[in-house]
């Protein structure tokens, strides 16, 4: 209904994902000249998604948001079914109901943006690669095992953050390590090997292949991987988007050039340990504390009226109270989560212990890593998938908590 009733302009990357997947679904490829998609050439896979289901449903905007809204309601699916192979079946669902009635997953319904398509296939991945710990067949190479490898392949190449689980992972193996050779069980290093292989195996060929066939010569690279940092590393905007770094850095033609600038900025903004420090707080502060962004799906409301059962009522007002909401759901939820990290440190190892514990490394990773690039309000919407997962075993310490002082 949202989506239906709330016409968003794509602007932004977003415009240009638009204009460059029309141009596509007429087999015209020379957005991948756009000096936008030759350094961030990552971004064609995404563009070529969207071409593809223009070609099928015709170039309108609504038919791709619709769809959009489809995986966010299959992603909201996977946190149930996550969560309820590790809690009673009802918090599953109360995790997952939250979730639905969670403002904030609204917020961007009506935007064209890649984080749709992407956190529904990497938690379907997620959700493919914990089933096989419960599995008869865990240890064999099954087409569930592949199937992960390449969900999780797939929504890296609709946005790139797939390398996060595959980090986790890693972390997850090296520190399980001892305790897989003292039980001789390599089960779930062999499974980890096997996704890991498969991940980087489908990046690197569908790169191959755009850069083969012509259709960006530069495949799925970034060719500009300072840039994230340098803005990251902005004291002045707390490692928000800076126009003036953009202004400073692309108005140089010398691609050597503008990377030796990059690299120059970056260390004298890491020079400082306690600016750094500083900056690493703000920034933290900015990125999980600061209200959401209403001005991506609703920018052509803002400053305007109404009209809400009769009564005319300034849309900012409304934003303000709806953003309130949301930062009250928002703590509730996180301390639930809190309350399951902390029952997960006092629980021994075991397989679920594992498999829940593996989704706090992928938070701790991703906080982590936008201690350093830049951040936005928005991107905390991947993490917030993992928040409602671990929310429902909170929410089932206290619910059995409860119960003992139930008559």
């Amino acid at each position: 209904m949202l989506v239906v009733f709330t016409y968003t302009e794509p602007t932004s990357d977003f415009s240009l994902f638009f204009n460059a997947a029309r141009s596509v679904s007429v087999g015209d490829f020379s957005f991948a000249n756009d000096q936008y998609f030759s350094t961030w050439a990552y971004q064609t896979g995404i563009v070529l998604y969207y071409g593809f289901l223009m070609k099928l449903l015709g170039v309108g905007l609504l038919p791709l948001l619709l769809i959009n809204c489809a995986y966010m309601a299959g992603t909201n699916v996977f946190i149930y079914l996550i969560a309820k192979n590790y809690v009673d079946e009802k918090y599953a669902r109360i995790a997952a109901v939250l979730y639905l009635f969670y403002p904030a997953t609204y917020f961007l319904a009506p935007v064209l943006t890649n984080q749709h398509v992407s956190n529904f296939c990497i938690v379907w991945g997620i959700y493919l690669m914990l089933n096989l710990t419960k599995s008869k067949k865990a240890g064999t190479i099954t087409a569930p095992l592949l199937m992960s490898g390449v969900l999780i392949a797939i929504g890296n190449i609709m946005r790139p953050q797939g390398i996060i689980i595959i980090a986790s992972l890693v972390v997850l193996m090296v520190l399980n390590m001892k305790r897989v050779i003292k039980n001789k069980d390599f089960t779930f290093l062999k499974n980890g090997l096997v996704i890991m292989i498969v991940y980087f195996l489908i990046n690197t060929s569908v790169s191959a292949i755009v850069s083969s066939t012509n259709i960006n010569k530069n495949g799925l690279k970034n060719n500009y991987p300072l840039w994230k940092f340098v803005v990251g590393l902005n004291h002045e905007t707390k490692g928000i988007y800076s126009s003036e770094d953009a202004s400073t850095l692309f108005s140089v033609k010398d691609i050597k050039e503008r990377d030796r600038l990059s690299k120059e900025l970056i260390v004298e903004r890491v020079s400082n340990p306690i600016g750094l420090l500083k900056l690493i707080y703000d920034k933290n502060e900015v990125m999980w504390s600061y209200y959401d962004n209403l001005e991506w799906g609703f920018i052509s409301y803002s400053g305007k009226n109404i009209d809400v059962l009769g009564y005319s009522i300034p849309f900012n007002s409304i934003s303000q109270r709806v953003l309130k909401f949301e930062k009250v759901f928002y703590v509730l939820v996180f301390l639930a989560a809190w309350l399951s990290i902390i029952k997960l440190l006092k629980r021994n190892q075991d397989n679920d212990f594992d498999a829940l514990f593996f989704l706090v490394f992928i938070l701790v990773a991703y906080m982590g890593m936008h201690s350093f690039i830049e951040i936005q309000p928005r991107y905390r919407d991947f993490a917030m998938i993992f928040v409602f997962v671990l929310s429902s075993a909170g929410l089932s310490t206290v619910g059995n908590f409860v119960k003992k002082f139930m008559p």
